[in-house]
C-alpha cells in the first residue's frame, strides 16, 4: 500500500529514522501538533484579545518550524539519512503542504477586527461543560490527525490540494468554534484557502532544493512536456528512470553474459513479424504511444488521472521511488494495445545496462504451478538463475508478466490469489528486489472492483483524432501499394470533445490499436470499402470477418498439396480449436490435443498424416501460431473469440430452424425442447458466455449463413427479412427461457455440461445456461430494434420466470452487477402472460438493476418506482440548491451545508453542462433521454435566471425557496412520483419562486437605463 502522508505517518518517520536529527525531529514535532496547540481547552475561558495573540502565536511558531523543515541544511539532511525516497517526500509534502495552509490560516486571523459583543464571555456560554468541550476538540483533533495529505505521482501536488484544504480548514474552524463560540463565522475563514494555494503554487514551481525535490519524486513536469505530444516511442521511461534506479552491483561474468544474451532477444521483440499478424514488418514500425488514466487502487475520493506519457508514468513506478511490493497493472480491454506497449516497454529496458528486464507471457502458468515456480522455471531455461532466491541480488529487476486475464481457470477469485501471491514474494520473498508490470484485461474487476489494495493501476484508453492520424501516418509509410495510401482512418472519426453524441461502430474500431489495424488490413486488401455510408455497418465481427475471409483467400491461392485442409476444413478445424480453448479456459492447445479434432475432420488420415496436416496448418492459417514449445494457440486472443462465436452462431442457427409439417405448408421446430435445450447446453453451461464473445456473435445472430456470404461492399439483405428472422429466434429463446424455468430440463443440462473443466457443480452449469439464454435473447431484441424505428420488441418473459431464472442464475454463483444487468435484464416484458399467477418473491437484487424490466407486479415494481423517483428528487434538489446557494453568498447555513458536502460549485468560463454532469453520476447510469432534455432544459432555464439577477437573493427568499425544494424532493420520494414528472415540477416551480425576483432585477435594470440616458 502507497504510505499516507499524515500526522502519524510523518512522526513515525522522524522518531524511528531519524535518531541523529534531534532538530529535525524538533520541528516536525512543533508543526504536527500545530492544531493540538491551538486547541487547548484552558483557551475557552480567556478573552479575546489573549485567545488572537494565542492564535498568532501558536501559527507563527509552526511556520518558522516549518520554514527549517524546508531549507537547504534539512534537505541535505533528509539525504543523507538513510530513509527511503517516499520517506523523504513525506516529510517534505507534509511540510509544505502545511506552511501553505499556516501562511493562509495566519493572514486571515491576523487582518480580523473582533466585535466585543462576540466574545465568549456571556453566562451561557461559560456555563458550557469544559468535559463536552474537551470531547468535542478531541473528535475534531482525531480527524485531523488521521487527514491524507493527497499526491499522485506525475500530477502537479497544487492541482490536488483544494478539497484538502476545504476540509482542513472546516475542522480548524470547527475547532475554534468549540472553543470559542459565535467567536467568528466559519465563511470568515475561506479566504485562507485561496491564500494557502496561492502560496503553494508559487513555492512548488521555485528552484528551491525542496521544491525540486518535491517535484522530481513526483516527475509530474515530464507529463506537462508531453502533453500535447504524440510519440511513437517510450523513451519517456529512460527519462524517468534518470537519477532513479542503483547502480552499483555486481553479477557473475557467466549471469552477465546470460543477460546480456537475453537482452538482445528483448530488445528485438517489437520487431517480430508475428506481431503484426503476418505483416513484413514489426508492430515497432506503427507504434503509437496510448493515452491512459492512472488510479491507486483502494485510495478513496481519488479520481482517475489523464496520463499522456505512459512510458513516462511506468518509469516513475519502477523507480526507486516506488517500493516494490506494490503491483503496477496495466489494463485495458481486448485490443487496445498491452501486449504491444508491455514488448515496447521490456525492449527500451534491455537497453538499458543497468536494469534487468524480464518479460513472461502468463498463458504459459499452469494451474498446478504457483507464481513463483513459473517465474523460476521460466529464467532457469534461459540460464539467468540457478534457483528463485537468485533474483534477490539481481538489482533493478522489473518483471513484466504479460495476459494475467489468460492464466488458466482465470477468474476473480483465482486472479486474487495471483495477485495476493506476487505481492507476498515482492515484499519478504525472493522477488523482494523486483518491481512487477501486469498486464491484462479489466473486464473480470469493473471499475476496479477487487483489484489488489494499492496497485497502481493504468487503464488504457482509446486513440484521439490525433493518435489515430498518426498510426495511420506511419501504415501508409510501410506501404507501396496505391489503396493502402489511401488510408486515412482519423476521416472516420468525428472532432473530439462533442459530448453526447452516439460514435459510429468503424469510429469504436479506429479507436483501438488492435482493430485500427485490422480496419487498415481490410482497407488496404480491398476486403472492406470505407466509404461514410458504411460506417454504421463495420461492426466488430464484420472486421473479423472481412479479415478471416482475406487471409483465407490468399492461402486457397497458394500452391496445393499434400497435407492441406480445404477452407470449408480449415475453417471447421479453426472453429473447433477456438471453441475448445474457450470452453477450456485456455489459450493455447498441445499438439495432441488437436490431432483427435483433425482426425473428426478427416477420419481417414493415419497419425503421420494428421501430425503433418497439425504442423502445416500452423503455417497456413495465419491467425494460428505456433506456440512457445508445441501447439496451437490464436496470434490474439480476440481471434479465438470470434470463431468460437461462430461456433455458437451455427447451434443458434440450428435450434431455430423450422420445417415444413407432414401434409400441410405450416412449419414447426425441426428440434424439439429437449433436443435444443441439450444442443445449447453443450456450449452455454460449461462456462458463463463472456462479453467479448457476446460482442462478436451479435451480427452473426440476423443470418449467419449471409453473415459468412456478405461480399466486401457490405450489402446486406432486405431488413424486413432479417427482422423476420430474428423474431423466429426470439420467439425459440423466449419458449425455451420458459421451457427451463419450469425444471423440466435441468437433467439435460447437467448431462450436457458435465464433462466441463470449469463448471464445479451442477448449479453453476444452471446458472450459466440460464444466463446465456437471456443474454442472447436480449441481444436479439437490440438486433431487432436497430433495424426498424417503428419496432418496440421486448424479450416477452413472464415474471415468474423470470425470478426463477433470477434465482439459478444467483444459485450458480454467478454475480449480478451493472454489467450483467446490461446484457441480460434489459428490454424485457415480464408482464403476465399466459395466465400464470404464481405468487412472486422479490428477488434479492439491487431494484436498479431491474430497471429495464417492464410490468413487474408490487412490490417490486413499485420499489423500482420509487427508487428511480428518490434519485431524480435527489438530483433536482441538488441542482436548485445549488443554484440559490450560488446567488445567496455562503450565509444561508442549509444550502451552504449541502454545497459544502457535494461540491457542486458553478465555475465561470466552464464547458456548459460543467456542474450538472457532476450530479448526473449519482444516478449510477443514464437510464432515459428524456431525463437529459429535461436536464438541459433546466440548466438553460438556471443560467438564463442568473444572468437576470443582479446580485445575491435576500436570505428569506433563498429559505423559501429551499422550503419548497425539499417539499418537492419529499413528494417525489414517498409519492412515488415518476422522474419526468419531478423534473417538469421543478421546472414550474423555479419559474415561480425566481420570476418575480427576475422581474423586479429587470426593471430596476430598466430605471438605471432610463436615469442614466
Amino acid at each position: 500500500m502507497p504510505l499516507k502522508v499524515n500526522y502519524q505517518t510523518v512522526l513515525s518517520i522522524v522518531d524511528d529514522k531519524l535518531t541523529n536529527k534531534p532538530e529535525i525531529r524538533e520541528d516536525m514535532h512543533v508543526l504536527a501538533n500545530v492544531f493540538k496547540v491551538l486547541a487547548d481547552p484552558q483557551q475557552a475561558t480567556c478573552d479575546s484579545i489573549t485567545f488572537k495573540l494565542h492564535l498568532q502565536s501558536t501559527i507563527t511558531k509552526s511556520l518558522s518550524a516549518a520554514n527549517r523543515l524546508l531549507e537547504p541544511v534539512a534537505v541535505s539532511a533528509l539525504n543523507v539519512a538513510g530513509i527511503d525516497p517516499l520517506e523523504r517526500f513525506a516529510v517534505l509534502h507534509y511540510s509544505s503542504v502545511h506552511r501553505a495552509f499556516l501562511r493562509g490560516l495566519e493572514s486571515v486571523i491576523g487582518a480580523a477586527d473582533y466585535d466585543a459583543e462576540k466574545v465568549i464571555a456571556d453566562g451561557h456560554s461559560r456555563a458550557q461543560s469544559t468535559r463536552g468541550v474537551h470531547d468535542e476538540i478531541n473528535r475534531a483533533l482525531d480527524l485531523i490527525t488521521g487527514h491524507d495529505v493527497p499526491f499522485t505521482f506525475s500530477v502537479n501536488p497544487s492541482s490536488q490540494l483544494s478539497s484538502y484544504y476545504q476540509e482542513h480548514l472546516s475542522i480548524v474552524s470547527a475547532i475554534i468554534g468549540y472553543l470559542r463560540s459565535g467567536w467568528r463565522s466559519p465563511a470568515e475563514f475561506n479566504k485562507c484557502i485561496e491564500i494557502s494555494m496561492r502560496d503553494y503554487g508559487a513555492w512548488v514551481s521555485t528552484p528551491s532544493d525542496s521544491a525540486v525535490s518535491i517535484r522530481s519524486f513526483l516527475n509530474y513536469e515530464q507529463q506537462q512536456t508531453q502533453h500535447n505530444v504524440i510519440a511513437d516511442d517510450v523513451h519517456g521511461l529512460s527519462i524517468a528512470l534518470q537519477d532513479w534506479i542503483k547502480t552499483n552491483y555486481a553479477l557473475s561474468e557467466r549471469r552477465r553474459e546470460n543477460w546480456q544474451s537475453y537482452r538482445q532477444a528483448l530488445a528485438e521483440l517489437p520487431d517480430e513479424k508475428i506481431t503484426m499478424f503476418d505483416e513484413s514488418f514489426g508492430v515497432r514500425k506503427v507504434f503509437v504511444q496510448p493515452l491512459a488514466s492512472y488510479k491507486v487502487a483502494g485510495v478513496q475520493r481519488q479520481e482517475d488521472v489523464p496520463v499522456s506519457d505512459v512510458a513516462g508514468l511506468i518509469g516513475t513506478l519502477i523507480s526507486d521511488r516506488v517500493g516494490g511490493e506494490d503491483l503496477i497493472l496495466l489494463a485495458g480491454g481486448p485490443g487496445s494495445g498491452k501486449s504491444t506497449l508491455c514488448r515496447i516497454l521490456a525492449s527500451e529496458l534491455a537497453l538499458n545496462a543497468d536494469i534487468h528486464p524480464v518479460f513472461l507471457r502468463l498463458r504459459r502458468l499452469q494451474e498446478s504451478h504457483d507464481i513463483r515456480g513459473f517465474i523460476e522455471t521460466q529464467l532457469q531455461a534461459l540460464g539467468l538463475i540457478d534457483k528463485i532466491s537468485d533474483l534477490s541480488s539481481v538489482p533493478n529487476l522489473v518483471l513484466i508478466l504479460d495476459g494475467f486475464d489468460e492464466l488458466v481457470m482465470a477468474s476473480r477469485t483465482k486472479l486474487r490469489e495471483f495477485f495476493n501471491a506476487l505481492k507476498e514474494d515482492l515484499s519478504t520473498g525472493p522477488l523482494r528486489a523486483a518491481k512487477a508490470i501486469v498486464s491484462g484485461r479489466d473486464t473480470l474487476f469493473p471499475k476496479g472492483a477487487g483489484l489488489p489494495m494499492g496497485a497502481h493501476v493504468i487503464s488504457l484508453q482509446p486513440f484521439n483524432k490525433n493518435r489515430i492520424a498518426a498510426w495511420g501516418a506511419k501504415w501508409r509509410e510501410q506501404h507501396s501499394r496505391d489503396r493502402a495510401k489511401t488510408f486515412f482512418p482519423e476521416n472516420l472519426v468525428q472532432e473530439d470533445g462533442r459530448q453526447g453524441r452516439k460514435s459510429t461502430p468503424l469510429e469504436h474500431l479506429v479507436s483501438w490499436p488492435l482493430t485500427l489495424h485490422l480496419v487498415a488490413r481490410a482497407h488496404t486488401s480491398g476486403s472492406i470499402d470505407l466509404k461514410p455510408e458504411n460506417a454504421n455497418k463495420v461492426e466488430k465481427a464484420v472486421l473479423y470477418r472481412s479479415i478471416v475471409a482475406d487471409t483465407a483467400l490468399r492461402q486457397d491461392q497458394q500452391a496445393g498439396g499434400r497435407g492441406r485442409l480445404n477452407p470449408q476444413q480449415m475453417r471447421r478445424f479453426v472453429q473447433a480449436i477456438a471453441w475448445e480453448m474457450y470452453s477450456t479456459g485456455r489459450e493455447a492447445l498441445d499438439v495432441s490435443e488437436g490431432l483427435p479434432i483433425l482426425r473428426g475432420i478427416l477420419p481417414e488420415a493415419n497419425e503421420s498424416d494428421l501430425a503433418e496436416l497439425a504442423d502445416v496448418t500452423i503455417v497456413n492459417q495465419p491467425e494460428l501460431t505456433r506456440g512457445e514449445e508445441t501447439g496451437f494457440e490464436f496470434v490474439h486472443k480476440s481471434f479465438s473469440e470470434y470463431f468460437a462465436a461462430e461456433t455458437l452462431a451455427i447451434r443458434v442457427e440450428e435450434v431455430c430452424f423450422k420445417v415444413a409439417q407432414w401434409g400441410g405448408e405450416e412449419e414447426a421446430w425441426r428440434m424439439s425442447v429437449s433436443e435444443a435445450t441439450s444442443t445449447l447446453a453443450r456450449l452455454f453451461a460449461v462456462r458463463l458466455l463472456t462479453t467479448e464473445v457476446q460482442e462478436m456473435l451479435g451480427p452473426m445472430l440476423d443470418n449467419f449463413r449471409l453473415f459468412l456470404k456478405e461480399n466486401s461492399s457490405l450489402e446486406v439483405p432486405e431488413p424486413e427479412a432479417t427482422v423476420a428472422g430474428l423474431n423466429a429466434k426470439l420467439l425459440r429463446f423466449e419458449e425455451l427461457l420458459q421451457d427451463f424455468s419450469a425444471g423440466g430440463l435441468l437433467r439435460e443440462v447437467a448431462s450436457a455440461a458435465r464433462s466441463s473443466k470449469l463448471v464445479t457443480n451442477e448449479l453453476e452449469s444452471f446458472g450459466n445456461y440460464a444466463a446465456a439464454l437471456l443474454f442472447v435473447a436480449v441481444a436479439l431484441v437490440g438486433r431487432i430494434n436497430g433495424k426498424t424505428e417503428t419496432s418496440d420488441r421486448l424479450v416477452r418473459v413472464a415474471a415468474p420466470t423470470l425470478i426463477r431464472l433470477i434465482h439459478v442464475v444467483l444459485a450458480g454463483e454467478i454475480p449480478i452487477d451493472w454489467t450483467f444487468a446490461e446484457r441480460a435484464l434489459v428490454h424485457i416484458d415480464a408482464r403476465r402472460q399466459g395466465g400464470e399467477k404464481t405468487e412472486l418473491q422479490f428477488p434479492p437484487l439491487p431494484p436498479t438493476l431491474l430497471i429495464g424490466v417492464r410490468g413487474l407486479e408490487s412490490p417490486l415494481e413499485d420499489a423500482v418506482l420509487a427508487l428511480d423517483s428518490q434519485l431524480a428528487a435527489a438530483e433536482i434538489e441538488n441542482i436548485l440548491l445549488t443554484f440559490v446557494a450560488t446567488l445567496a453568498g455562503s450565509h444561508v447555513d442549509p444550502a451552504g451545508i449541502r454545497h459544502m458536502r457535494y461540491d457542486y460549485r458553478y465555475r465561470q468560463g466552464s464547458a456548459p453542462l460543467d456542474y450538472l454532469q457532476r450530479i448526473v453520476p449519482l444516478r449510477g447510469r443514464d437510464r432515459y433521454d428524456e431525463s437529459r432534455y429535461l436536464e438541459r432544459r433546466l440548466f438553460d432555464m438556471v443560467e438564463h435566471l442568473r444572468g437576470s439577477l443582479a446580485g445575491p437573493l435576500p436570505a428569506p427568499f433563498v429559505q423559501d425557496a429551499i422550503m419548497q425544494i425539499r417539499e418537492l424532493a419529499h413528494e417525489g420520494r414517498y409519492r412515488g412520483m415518476h422522474h419526468a414528472e419531478i423534473y417538469e415540477r421543478a421546472e414550474a416551480m423555479l419559474h415561480r419562486i425566481v420570476a418575480p425576483e427576475a422581474r423586479q432585477t429587470r426593471k430596476a435594470r430598466s430605471r438605471n437605463r432610463t436615469i442614466k440616458s
